[in-house]
């Protein structure tokens, strides 16, 4: 349980990472095509990491909010439940993502 906890955490880290390295050396010169297709590759890698979010690290965390399973899985310390506030954040964040990206590609 904790290992999915941390790992919700890193996600996001490992997402600026990856885009720093994609866009990181693009000059003025580069070509649109070589743009638009790392744009496309950021785009699929980040759905994929938010479905990854969603299948295994969401559970977990609707788990943990229950003191009872939070005390069961040792869930207690203040570093512990930084780790789950955290987590909740970003997969509130992702669902706004994914709701607004659901959206706005029907029409």
């Amino acid at each position: 349980m904790k290992s999915l906890q941390v790992i919700g955490v890193l996600t996001p880290l490992f997402l600026f990472g990856f885009a720093y390295y994609l866009f990181g050396n693009i000059e003025p010169d580069t070509p649109t095509s070589a743009g638009a297709s790392l744009v496309m590759l950021l785009v699929g890698v980040s759905l994929f990491i938010m479905g990854f979010a969603f299948l295994f690290v969401l559970p977990s965390s609707v788990i943990l909010i229950k003191k009872e399973n939070r005390d069961y899985f040792s869930f207690n310390s203040k570093t512990w439940l930084t780790v789950l506030v955290i987590n909740l954040t970003f997969l509130l964040i992702y669902s706004v993502i994914f709701i607004t990206f659901s959206l706005t590609s029907m029409g």
